[in-house]
């Protein structure tokens, strides 16, 4: 069974301790241009976190672990769908220990049906 994942939608590895990258997905025009240019057409970003002080934090770092723990959780190697297409999941080099280490930490690599 492969895990259903949907544009815009949080995903983390389970090594991760408290992070997420959020899924995209290029439609349209973009996505011709994309894959003229061999670019990734389905992606994982991480977009870092921050450290917040004052009253707001018990709410921030709530909202954040909640996040954590609502994302669905992939694998190297593991195929995932996104609407009617299927992509192995590919997790760039230093990226699998307690948190991501750069914006990319997850690629999308489309599986040819």
């Amino acid at each position: 069974m492969t895990n259903q994942i949907a544009n815009g939608q949080n995903i983390r590895l389970a090594s991760w301790t408290n992070s997420v990258a959020k899924v995209g997905v290029v439609y349209g025009e973009d996505r011709a241009r994309a894959q003229r240019n061999g670019h990734d057409i389905a992606y994982a970003v991480y977009a870092g976190s921050a450290l917040v002080g004052g009253p707001e934090r018990h709410a921030y770092y709530a909202a954040r672990r909640a996040e954590f723990e609502a994302a669905t959780v992939v694998a190297h190697d593991e195929i995932v769908t996104i609407g009617d297409e299927t992509f192995r999941v590919h997790v760039n080099r230093g990226n699998d220990g307690e948190f991501p280490r750069n914006c990319d930490p997850i690629r999308l690599i489309p599986v040819a049906a």
